[in-house]
């Protein structure tokens, strides 16, 4: 929803807010009302690669791949969270 241009300096004073402009972006993603391509979460995969790329994932059986991955995950989503 677009605010009107007169409206707009009573809304902003009104907030306390600022006017900002596009794309603004939430935990490292652009917000977007539509779906996000995949090229906007290549930063969170290369991350993720680089700490992949140093375990020996031959030596692991597919259980301990998988554990493996999802703790790399699950720590990526707490640094971007704090």
């Amino acid at each position: 929803m677009l605010v009107p241009a007169a409206t707009l300096p009573e809304c902003i004073a009104t907030l306390g807010c600022r006017e900002d402009g596009s794309p603004q972006t939430y935990l490292g993603l652009p917000l977007s009302n539509t779906e996000l391509k995949l090229t906007a979460f290549a930063a969170f995969v290369a991350k993720a690669d680089r700490y992949l790329a140093d375990w020996q994932a031959s030596l692991l059986n597919p259980m301990g791949c998988t554990v493996l991955i999802n703790s790399t995950l699950d720590s990526q989503l707490v640094t971007l969270c704090t």
